[in-house]
């Protein structure tokens, strides 16, 4: 019975470090990689890097149809990025009350009407130590 309470919870234990190990070798990104950010968005549709106004990263590209944007936020001087948000807009009317209605429903970005009243919806998402390429896949997903 020792023994096979001894081969369960060592079998048990071998199990546990094995799934830390895996989850500690995903791959990770981080805000500092744009075209590492631009080959994973690729896989979504079409993703280009170029440079904003302000001369920090950017992508631009297209999802499911819809035309979007990456901007990359806290940089120096264009290089060691830290946060990157995602931003889309639709030039059709929307409804003040459905839009508030998906800033209090929705947890992931957030929705508003610009200055010509095209509804924006942008979402940021937190890059400052790095995330796992299958969490911003998930992101980019969202």
């Amino acid at each position: 019975m020792r023994a096979a309470i001894g081969t369960f919870v060592g079998g048990f234990l071998a199990a546990s470090v094995l799934a830390s190990s895996a989850v500690q070798a995903q791959e990770m990104i981080y805000a500092t990689e744009p075209e590492r950010i631009a080959e994973l968005l690729k896989g979504f549709g079409i993703a280009r890097l170029g440079t904003h106004s302000d001369g920090d990263p950017a992508i631009s590209g297209r999802m499911n149809g819809k035309t979007y944007e990456v901007f990359f936020f806290d940089c120096n001087n264009g290089k060691k990025c830290r946060n990157i948000q995602f931003w889309a807009y639709w030039d059709e009317p929307a409804q003040l009350d459905a839009i508030n209605a998906w800033n209090r429903q929705t947890r992931f970005g957030r929705t508003y009407l610009d200055d010509e009243d095209d509804l924006v919806l942008e979402y940021a998402v937190n890059m400052s130590h790095g995330i796992a390429e299958r969490t911003l896949e998930d992101s980019a997903d969202i």
